[in-house]
């Protein structure tokens, strides 16, 4: 059986969605089966409206998958992945990760590998977009080599616990 790796994100002009890619793209290059999910957006239209690049994204939907709790009981490993909004992840992906509780007190989350990502304007985050421009092939590259790590160790950790059974 194949390392199961999840990829989670929130994007809202795209950058964040192409650094999920890399990451999805470096996990599966190991041999591991791999989905990549997204969350709703929830912002108000006008907001959306209010930024041309937020606007052009939300405007070429649908994109991948939304996630769901059955995603994460699912994964070995599980990569969760935002922009930064005002140094934490953007609304959208905390309110999925908001409404795992159940999973996590019915032990489900319990032995998973795990990683992060983020996308940020200034120089705080993972990819630094600058003026909105687009992951350049260091910041993919550096993403794919995350998602061989993940895949990796989380390969590792659901083989060392299949021997304890």
């Amino acid at each position: 059986m194949s390392t199961r790796i999840l990829v989670v994100y929130y994007s809202a002009t795209g950058n964040t969605a192409a650094l999920a890619g890399a990451l999805a793209e470096g996990a599966a290059s190991t041999g591991a089966e791999v989905r990549v999910r997204t969350v709703p957006e929830s912002a108000p239209a006008e907001a959306v409206a209010s930024n041309r690049r937020w606007q052009a994204w939300v405007g070429t939907g649908p994109h991948h998958d939304l996630a769901a709790l059955a995603d994460l009981e699912w994964a070995d490993g599980l990569a969760l992945g935002s922009p930064t909004r005002f140094g934490g992840p953007a609304a959208q992906l905390k309110s999925f990760v908001d409404t795992t509780g159940g999973l996590w007190a019915q032990g489900k989350l319990a032995d998973k590998v795990a990683t992060s990502f983020t996308s940020r304007g200034i120089r705080t985050g993972s990819f630094v977009s600058g003026k909105s421009a687009a992951p350049d092939s260091v910041a993919l590259q550096a993403l794919r080599l995350q998602g061989q790590r993940l895949a990796t160790v989380a390969s590792h950790v659901a083989t060392g616990l299949k021997k304890l059974d």
